[in-house]
């Protein structure tokens, strides 16, 4: 079992290592020379089967990666670059920033493959990250 999480791990590594590079290269991003956080997860088996069962379907974001920006003008800028560096999925797409959801929650949401892998990253700024995981958007108020 340990030998299959090393090589997941590694793999989410090298995704990460991998999104990082296409994002610290890009020139916008590096004009706002605003550090960029990039954290992943992967969705317990619990939240899994209960999102399965409420949505009929098999979720998409089994594994998640967050892209956390200081500046507040940069997610859209990051939105692009991904859209233009990877294969997306358009029904994917969600706009929490235009859209926000009626607990507050604000963040950019899309499908991409990166390294033959489907992942969902959500991004947001740091306010945005703060209100997800301590606010009232957060699962736990």
């Amino acid at each position: 079992m340990k030998i299959i999480y090393n090589h997941i791990t590694n793999k989410l590594d090298n995704i990460k290592r991998i999104l990082e590079d296409k994002l610290n290269e890009d020139k916008t991003i590096k004009y706002y020379n605003s550090p960029i956080k990039v954290e992943y997860r992967i969705k317990n088996h619990n939240k899994l089967f209960n999102k399965a069962i409420k949505n009929k379907s098999i979720p998409r974001d089994i594994i998640g990666f967050r892209i956390i920006i200081d500046n507040e003008s940069l997610p859209y800028n990051i939105l692009r670059n991904i859209e233009i560096n990877y294969h997306t999925f358009p029904n994917t797409f969600k706009d929490y920033i235009k859209n926000k959801k009626d607990n507050d929650y604000m963040s950019l949401h899309i499908c991409a493959l990166i390294d033959h892998v489907m992942i969902e990253i959500q991004i947001r700024n740091s306010e945005m990250d703060y209100s997800a995981n301590y606010g009232k958007a957060s699962n736990y108020h």
